[in-house]
């Protein structure tokens, strides 16, 4: 609109000028549909970012310590498992600790642990082996 002053009035002046004259631009507007879909989009890569922004944040915080604390926590719940249950992984470990000793049945149900809270993580299942009065129990 020109070089110098700019400010409300003189904008507002020079636009009716424009349209008195016709030559006012057009300005595309997208359709409904297509705004929602831009909208869901731009969502998505928000939460993508988080997400990703979460992770590292998530890494940084394990650091180098964080291998440490996971084996250390996994064998305090196999440790628990080992004692208290009486189901399937309860067996496994005892099974183990016949073939391989104590320590070594252990770790290996704490590998066991992770690999099947992975897959509940994964694929959003509950757990097969949960007794349904326990779960209600503890909720």
């Amino acid at each position: 609109m020109g070089s110098g002053r700019h400010t409300d009035r003189v904008d507002a002046a020079r636009l009716a000028k424009m349209a008195a004259l016709g030559i006012v631009p057009t300005v595309w507007v997208p359709p409904q549909p297509m705004r929602q879909v831009r909208r869901l989009l731009k969502t998505r890569e928000r939460l993508d970012s988080q997400r990703r922004a979460l992770l590292n944040q998530a890494r940084a915080a394990l650091g180098r310590h964080g291998d440490r604390l996971l084996r250390r926590a996994l064998i305090e719940a196999a440790w628990s498992v080992a004692r208290h249950d009486e189901g399937e992984l309860g067996r496994f470990f005892r099974r183990k600790a016949a073939q391989l000793g104590t320590r070594k049945a252990l770790v290996a149900l704490a590998r066991k642990l992770l690999i099947v809270a992975w897959r509940i993580l994964r694929t959003g299942e509950p757990y097969r082996a949960q007794k349904p009065r326990t779960v209600q129990r503890k909720l």
